[in-house]
């Protein structure tokens, strides 16, 4: 459990870090138009992508394990907290390459979480192989559904610092802010991790 926890607390630091730096340095860039966050806007980001790349895994344990019996799996905290934790390390370690935006885009390597988990379930849960695909795919989509109530508390976040994810400084809603917050959110912790898981089956 301890190593466990210095996992997610040295992968989620360590992307956390990297996007704060990327963002404060460099900024955000397309179509030749750089924008630079205010260092507030910056600091809040990087706060709140830790805190939710140690809650996700977290949390999606515990709906790992809630959907086991449904998928003639073993439910076991400890071990679907190990299979959502492992499988996170990927995304957080992805989140690296947010320090320097050329090479951003490889962030996309910490897809590779999905293989992670998908490796993970006989391991870890006791998967039968015929129920394997529909348990990874439903956890899955718990995991877009965790990353996008994320993403709206980042959101609100950034609101409540009177920030905007591109720029701005009125409080509306900035859809490009949310899609950023959401990439963040699922390559980074889960994220993958990424993030984030709202279908819960008993």
């Amino acid at each position: 459990t301890g190593d466990m926890f210095l996992l997610m607390l040295g992968g989620g630091a360590l992307a956390a870090a990297a996007g704060a730096i990327g963002a404060a340095v460099f900024g955000y860039g397309a179509m030749g138009i750089t924008i630079r966050l205010p260092l507030t806007t910056v600091i809040g980001m990087g706060v709140t992508q830790f805190v939710m790349s140690l809650i996700g895994p977290f949390v999606f344990g515990y709906i790992v394990n809630a959907l086991a019996p449904t998928f003639g799996s073993t439910a076991n905290i400890g071990q679907a907290h190990k299979l959502t934790i492992y499988s996170a390390t990927a995304g957080m370690l992805a989140g690296v390459f947010a320090i320097f935006p050329p090479i951003a885009v490889l962030g996309i390597l910490g897809l590779y979480s999905l293989a992670l988990l998908y490796i993970g379930l006989p391991i870890l849960m006791k998967t039968p192989q015929d129920k394997r695909l529909g348990y990874f795919i439903t956890a899955i989509i718990s995991a877009i559904a965790l990353a996008l109530v994320a993403g709206f508390a980042m959101s609100a976040v950034r609101g409540a610092m009177g920030g905007a994810m591109f720029g701005g400084g009125d409080d509306d809603d900035n859809p490009l802010g949310i899609v950023g917050v959401l990439a963040m959110v699922i390559l980074a912790p889960l994220a993958a991790a990424l993030i984030q898981m709202a279908i819960s089956r008993s």
